[in-house]
């Protein structure tokens, strides 16, 4: 009887099918979050060399190089600052304003955590 597989039910399939898509939901506001942060600065400093014609590009494999030479958690740190900056700025607003909400929280946790995830 090895070759018989066994047959979920339709509940047993959502059930499974809800519970995935909930820890997905979980999981991209844990990765994607910073992003609203990280975006903004972007979008200031793009919008900073429009104005004054200045541009601060490197080239990828600067980049890259750089990166290799001074992997630490202080360089990472240095380069996240802001969005960890952001999320006890928005932690302390949030015990302030008796903020109590799920998602908030795991908002902030994300931009408090980021420094230590991106190392």
């Amino acid at each position: 009887m090895e070759g018989e597989e066994e047959k979920l039910g339709r509940c047993s399939v959502l059930m499974r099918q809800m519970a995935l898509a909930i820890v997905e939901i979980l999981l991209s506001i844990l990765l994607f979050s910073p992003e609203l942060i990280i975006g903004v600065v972007r979008l200031v400093r793009g919008s900073w060399a429009q104005v004054t014609g200045t541009q601060n590009w490197q080239p990828q494999d600067a980049v890259e190089k750089e990166v290799q030479q001074n992997l630490s958690f202080f360089y990472v740190f240095k380069k996240t600052w802001l969005v960890f900056a952001c999320g006890v700025a928005y932690l302390v607003y949030a015990i302030i304003f008796g903020i109590h909400d799920a998602l908030v929280f795991l908002l902030i946790i994300s931009w408090v955590g980021y420094p230590f995830t991106t190392y």
